[in-house]
């Protein structure tokens, strides 16, 4: 997302989240996480060393992180959909 923002920094969430979806598949971003992070940029927080997500309300994520992290690196061209298959999770939660 920043190198698309770095590219063209006008991009459209709608055009970012296709051009990401065009790579990555269908379930790899929605065009509103695209704006969330758009606006990020376009406020100047550009911080790539602080990309933790930041508290929020409701039920905790029960997805092992450390075990995504490991089939990322093993396979960093595996798709959402193909993680979550391996993880016996949602694509929403991977």
């Amino acid at each position: 997302m920043l190198w698309l923002f770095d590219k063209d920094n006008s991009i459209t969430a709608k055009d970012a989240s296709e051009e990401i979806q065009g790579v990555y598949g269908q379930d790899s971003i929605a065009q509103r996480t695209c704006g969330k992070w758009l606006k990020k940029f376009r406020d100047g927080d550009k911080d790539v060393e602080d990309l933790e997500d930041e508290p929020r309300s409701g039920r905790p994520s029960n997805l092992n992180d450390e075990e995504l992290c490991l089939l990322v690196e093993m396979d960093p061209k595996a798709t959402v959909r193909e993680l979550a298959e391996v993880l016996q999770k949602s694509v929403g939660s991977v």
